[in-house]
């Protein structure tokens, strides 16, 4: 255990210390489950056919011991049920209205799966599980319940378990042979951050100009100066000007350019808080959307970077661009 200990901290850079010392230290009746992700191990305790594990507190250390660890030997000790789960990564359908959609599906849904509704900005994950004896027969319950989903709400499903929009972008942009840049208003770079955040990335994202200021879109991204005067930087204009502008800039294949109003201020009668423009240009063609969200500059940012990466999800799979 002490080997497992000196092993993580030197690969950290870090020094010994009494504190880690301690934590090789455990007692002499439990298994060391060992921990892949730090320091602090679990213990296995075995009496009578009774099983108590203990896990670090740390949450992905936790997970890292049991899932590599734990699970594997609790199977081979005991005989235990299949127990499977299928995530269906949704968006653009607020959850109320997904709910009213999916009712008699839901209702419909064999007694021994259970769906839970899992929200996140810009994301809404069903999640179903099922448990029984018989491993193929679960899978085969689960596809058929998935099948109807994806006649139902086929335009709102963007991917499965561990998909999320900027993944699934990532493998159109590659099956493609496509590449993108941003050019981000309101949303800060938070879309670059998204597309940047998969491993392999830079195959197909060139860069971002994060415009926030008009100076910048005209100067940048040579957005026309009477148009951000006469049409404001919330608008179709400008939005598709920051597309095509990054786009040549950058020399990409594609740009996609989000402008809007994050808030909480800045909003009028004609343009409320949580408006926004995103537009998405190819060189054949720029396509542009019009976005209202709530008054949470957050919830706004958020929103309007995962809206903005399914519209050009949804143009990609349609052979648009």
């Amino acid at each position: 255990m002490l080997d497992d200990v000196k092993r993580v901290i030197g690969a950290r850079g870090a020094n010994m210390l009494e504190l880690n010392i301690n934590q090789a230290m455990v007692p002499d009746k439990c298994k060391v489950l060992r921990n892949p992700k730090g320091t602090a191990a679990g213990m296995w305790f075995e009496k009578n056919n009774c099983v108590i594990i203990s896990l670090p507190g740390v949450p992905f250390e936790m997970k890292a011991i049991l899932s590599q660890v734990g699970f594997p030997q609790i199977r081979l000790k005991f005989e235990t049920p299949f127990i499977l789960h299928k995530s269906v990564h949704t968006t653009g359908i607020p959850e109320s209205q997904l709910a009213d959609i999916l009712k008699d599906w839901e209702a419909n849904l064999p007694k021994r799966i259970n769906l839970a509704y899992l929200p996140s900005p810009g994301d809404i994950k069903l999640r179903l599980d099922i448990s029984g004896e018989n491993e193929a027969e679960l899978h085969e319950i689960l596809n058929t319940e998935i099948e109807k989903l994806n006649h139902l709400i086929p335009e709102a499903i963007f991917g499965y378990d561990n998909d999320t929009i900027e993944s699934v972008i990532g493998k159109e942009l590659l099956v493609n042979g496509l590449t993108i840049s941003t050019a981000e208003s309101c949303t800060g770079g938070r879309m670059a951050t998204m597309l940047t955040s998969i491993s392999g990335s830079s195959r197909y994202f060139k860069g971002s100009v994060v415009a926030y200021s008009n100076e910048v879109k005209h100067e940048l991204l040579d957005v026309n100066a009477t148009d951000l005067e006469q049409f404001g930087a919330v608008s179709e204009q400008v939005a598709r000007q920051m597309a095509e502008g990054v786009m040549r800039k950058l020399k990409t294949d594609l740009g996609i350019a989000t402008t809007g109003i994050a808030g909480p201020t800045g909003g009028s009668e004609d343009k409320p808080v949580g408006t926004i423009w995103i537009a998405v240009a190819s060189k054949k063609q720029t396509f542009a959307i019009k976005k209202v969200f709530g008054n949470s500059r957050l919830r706004n940012i958020q929103n309007s970077s995962a809206f903005a990466l399914n519209f050009l999800r949804k143009l990609l799979t349609q052979n648009q661009l």
